[in-house]
């Protein structure tokens, strides 16, 4: 056989390889288009962290529960988490177009709380007026262990401080709490899927938490904000910024996560020694008699 000949079939049998390998990897990636609703009551469920396991790849559920996705791994695994519901994780092949959650069931009765019995109770801040702040991006979670002298109280609030927003965009902030296991973030001890507010705010966030029967443990725990947002760019900081102070406790330390990956000291990210989010937590007390 003619040498032009081999060579003009080597190359078409490169060319054939290269396009198999082509069309299979096409094969292997797809776009994904569902909607999340309440497992009970069929409605749609906004802001849902939908997260592909393994990789820092995330979006969230709009206002009527739509999420998509772009060049997902048939073989991949996606993750529905909300508060307030149970997480559920499904294989990309097995994703439907609605996806349900069951909500999570809280076992607390209700305490009606006589402000004639009760007294209030702040834990200490530190340098409200600092100069350090950090804006977060889509998908960011920080946390802060907090403790009080007086514990096994009610907690009514928690109050953020953060510089005002420069924008008006359509960012949301989501309140978690966490116990304190072994100085590190636990188990959420929040299951109210309500409290959202709105980026639009001046020098603080305040979360009300009166009616939510939260009690502050011995141990203490964690307090974490999440940033939400459905932006294309995932590199994009959003507003609020969030003040930072330097603290001289070794023990007291902010942790961050992307996406539901492992939590992470802070100062990893900002390079700052023991920077820590400014958060003020008020308990109700029950006064002596």
């Amino acid at each position: 056989m003619p040498i032009f000949s081999i060579c003009f079939m080597k190359r078409k049998i490169i060319l054939i390889s290269l396009i198999g390998l082509l069309f299979s990897s096409v094969k292997n990636f797809s776009q994904v288009r569902s909607i999340v609703v309440d497992r009970e009551t069929n409605q749609p469920i906004s802001m849902v962290a939908v997260t592909v396991q393994g990789k820092s790849k995330g979006t969230y559920t709009n206002e009527i529960g739509l999420f998509a996705f772009s060049e997902i791994g048939d073989t991949d695994s996606i993750q529905f988490k909300h508060i307030g519901f149970d997480k559920n994780i499904i294989s990309n092949q097995d994703l439907k177009d609605t996806i349900r959650l069951s909500p999570r069931i809280n076992y607390l009765n209700e305490i009606i709380v006589s402000p004639s019995k009760y007294s209030l109770k702040k834990s200490k801040n530190r340098n409200k007026n600092s100069n350090i702040s950090f804006a977060g991006f889509s998908g960011l979670e920080l946390t802060q262990l907090i403790k009080m002298e007086a514990y096994n109280d009610y907690i009514k609030s928690v109050k953020i401080f953060t510089k005002k927003a420069l924008t008006k965009d359509s960012t949301y902030i989501r309140l978690h709490l966490y116990a304190n296991k072994n100085g590190k973030p636990g188990t959420e001890i929040l299951l109210n899927r309500g409290i959202i507010i709105s980026s639009n705010v001046d020098k603080y966030i305040l979360f009300n938490l009166e009616f939510e029967n939260v009690v502050m443990p011995k141990e203490g725990l964690f307090v974490g904000i999440e940033w939400i947002n459905q932006i294309i760019n995932q590199k994009q900081q959003l507003e609020p910024r969030v003040l930072l102070s330097k603290s001289k406790r070794q023990d007291q330390i902010t942790y961050y996560r992307f996406w539901d990956n492992d939590w992470e000291s802070l100062n990893t990210l900002l390079r700052i020694e023991r920077a820590n989010t400014i958060i003020e937590l008020t308990g109700i007390l029950k006064e002596p008699k």
